[in-house]
């Protein structure tokens, strides 16, 4: 069973529509205020949206491809070579793939029409022999982040990005490597939890 890790940001080109404030508010300077704090949030949002953002680097194990890498300088590029990759592992495991990894790199394959062999609902249906999401067995009904069950289960955290500077990372060889380590270490994490958890909590 192999990790699986996604990391995502804006859609390039990316044309947000615009907020509009509630009715009630009549004041031109309130209006303009609460228009601005709404387009900031939808900057910072839009990457974790599949209608607004895209996936830019994927892990499979200790494999990891970053947009704008060679032969993956689109991002279908980019899931062509993810959906590849997990069909090779046979069976990844994840934190919080059920509700974020898994249905995003799934809706951005529509978005660019591709078709993979494996349909998402394998991968989500409790009990398959495909997918384990580990943030589902540590705790159920509720969340708890990658870093916290590592640091606790394991004594290591996950490496610190600012999210924002993924558009730019991708553009170098540099930024792209750095994006590569973040995506990575994510992964590892997440694989050495697996082994934490096999034949305990799954």
């Amino acid at each position: 069973m192999k990790p699986l890790d996604i990391e995502t940001m804006p859609m390039i080109g990316l044309d947000m529509p615009e907020p509009e404030a509630p009715k009630n508010y009549k004041d031109p300077e309130k209006i303009d205020k609460y228009k601005e704090l709404a387009r900031e949030k939808q900057a910072k949002t839009a990457a974790l949206d599949p209608l607004y953002g895209m996936v830019c680097a994927v892990c499979v194990g200790n494999e990891c491809r970053v947009l704008g890498d060679v032969g993956v300088e689109t991002e279908r590029d980019l899931l062509e070579w993810a959906h590849g990759a997990i069909y090779r592992a046979k069976s990844v495991c994840t934190w919080n793939g059920t509700a974020f990894d898994v249905p995003y790199i799934y809706k951005r394959s529509i978005i660019n029409a591709l078709f993979p062999k494996l349909p998402m609902l394998d991968f989500l249906r409790p009990h398959n022999n495909i997918h384990v999401d580990l943030s589902r067995c540590w705790d159920f009904r509720g969340y708890t982040s990658l870093d916290a069950v590592a640091k606790a289960v394991l004594g290591e955290q996950k490496h610190e990005i600012d999210h924002a500077s993924f558009p730019d990372l991708v553009k170098t060889d540099h930024g792209r490597d750095t994006v590569r380590s973040y995506c990575l270490q994510d992964a590892k994490l997440t694989g050495q939890i697996c082994e934490r958890f096999s034949g305990v909590l799954f």
